[in-house]
């Protein structure tokens, strides 16, 4: 046997084997080339997959395209007059397409609009309830007992009737059990709401008008009470006064200050009382509608008694 520095070699029967070659690939190593192959392989078929998935969808894209645009007699499959002008294969069958009727959509959709007019026809009623607690602090007008209380009172309700209207109200709790049916017309609904709304604001703008209107009417009362208890005061002090000419003058001139600031003051007054009147007048001819002429109810007249 002879040995090299990197092979050795037995020799038999003029043949020679290897024993020892360091340039054969290890055990591990032709292991892991198996491993690379065959990542290879798969990376190479999924790559595949993802092209023919995307010429397929590319493919579709196209025809959908087509199909939307209008193509070529041949590609919608047109037979020129000889079929009238009808479309082969666009039957439901054509694509595996169901009908409206086999999916059931059309009844679904039918149900969630029933559901809607119903929620808004609920809601307009319970606005409508609401607007019930607004009148009555208004009516209060009638007997002249309206207030800062009634007026706080009614622009609050006037927000929850708006809230009520879109199916938000929270502090005021509100009766719709014997609502009378729904029209199973939302466009209908949807005016009656612009009219119950409209009409809270109109009760808030009227509460306003005659609190100011008898506000300043208050005012101006007083102030004409105190210049007439001062005129009849000087009226009196001049019968009895013993003073001087010069005294007297000045007392005189009083007077006839006080009687002028009187007769401006009663001018003033009957302004405010004229404008407090059409305040009543427009309450008085106010009606709550719900929009339709068959649902017109006028507001309760106030009772008789001081305006």
């Amino acid at each position: 046997m002879s040995c090299a520095k990197y092979k050795c070699e037995k020799e038999s029967s003029g043949s020679s084997q290897t024993t020892y070659n360091p340039s054969t690939p290890s055990y591990a190593e032709i292991e892991a080339e198996k491993k690379r192959a065959e990542a290879e392989k798969l990376a190479t078929e999924k790559k595949k997959e993802v092209e023919e998935a995307e010429a397929e969808r590319i493919k579709e894209k196209d025809a959908a395209l087509k199909r939307m645009k209008g193509g070529s007699s041949s590609n919608l499959g047109l037979n020129g007059s000889s079929n009238n002008g009808t479309l082969k294969g666009t039957g439901s069958d054509a694509f595996g397409i169901k009908t409206v009727k086999e999916t059931g959509i059309q009844s679904k959709e039918t149900d969630k609009e029933t559901r809607s007019i119903e929620t808004a026809w609920k809601q307009l009623y319970c606005a409508k309830d609401i607007m019930q607690y607004m009148t009555t602090h208004l009516e209060k007008i009638g007997t002249g007992s309206f207030c800062v209380s009634d007026l706080d009172e009614i622009k609050y309700l006037s927000m929850e009737v708006n809230n009520a209207l879109n199916g938000t109200q929270k502090g005021v709790q509100c009766n719709t059990n014997n609502i009378p049916a729904t029209p199973g017309d939302q466009l209908k609904i949807d005016k009656k709401k612009e009219t119950v709304s409209r009409n809270s604001k109109t009760i808030v703008a009227i509460g306003e008008k005659y609190l100011k209107a008898d506000t300043q009417v208050k005012s101006l009362q007083n102030e004409f009470i105190g210049l007439d208890k001062k005129e009849k005061e000087l009226k009196e002090k001049m019968i009895v006064f013993k003073g001087t000419d010069k005294e007297k003058e000045e007392l005189s001139k009083d007077f006839q200050e006080t009687t002028a600031e009187k007769g401006k003051k009663q001018g003033e007054l009957n302004i405010a009382l004229l404008k407090k009147k059409e305040v009543v007048k427009e309450y008085n001819s106010f009606h709550v509608t719900m929009g339709d002429p068959e649902d017109e109810q006028p507001a309760k007249k106030p009772p008789t008694g001081k305006k």
